[in-house]
């Protein structure tokens, strides 16, 4: 449901019960898993699931890629891995398509789990991910659909973890 109907909804039945919208409120946060959408320090743990599930190596991804062979197809699972990141972590930016709000912490922390030198080369990955992604017809709607099916095997295996994504 959209955020702003529940907020609607939730004001509503703070006017009407105030009790019964604060014990609705505590029981949500007991049951509910831990968040995962705050925790950067899980950015390497999600590449391990990545990774698995696209059947590579992480250091296949990691640093220099120029250095090495393949450098089309390591860059496409890069901007993957990327997406995957965004979908978890900010999934309004991929909505909104929202560049320049991204917080420095998750560009930081994407920067170091792949041996990159410069933020500048995540922004403009970044920014590479999101056009690729919102095209969703020729050839990059085969880029969307993967994008869109190693994000539902990774938060799977997140989930495993008894983690919840959204929060």
């Amino acid at each position: 449901m959209h955020v702003k109907k529940l907020t609607l909804i939730g004001r509503r039945l703070l006017k009407i019960d105030p009790d019964y919208a604060h014990n609705l409120l505590v029981e949500i946060e007991q049951n509910s898993k831990p968040a995962l959408r705050n925790d950067f320090d899980r950015i390497p743990e999600i590449l391990d699931i990545f990774c698995s599930e696209m059947n590579i190596e992480s250091s296949y991804i990691q640093g220099d890629l120029l250095k090495t062979g393949e450098v089309r197809r390591k860059m496409e699972c890069r901007k993957l891995f990327v997406l995957v990141i965004l979908m978890i972590y900010d999934p309004i930016m991929i909505t909104e398509f929202k560049h320049e709000r991204l917080r420095m912490k998750l560009r930081e922390h994407i920067r170091k789990v792949l041996g990159i030198k410069s933020s500048q080369t995540v922004s403009v990955m970044i920014y590479d991910a999101l056009n690729l992604y919102s095209i969703k017809k020729g050839a990059y709607k085969d880029f969307s659909t993967k994008a869109d099916l190693i994000y539902n095997l990774v938060k799977q295996g997140i989930m495993n973890d008894d983690i919840n994504i959204a929060s």
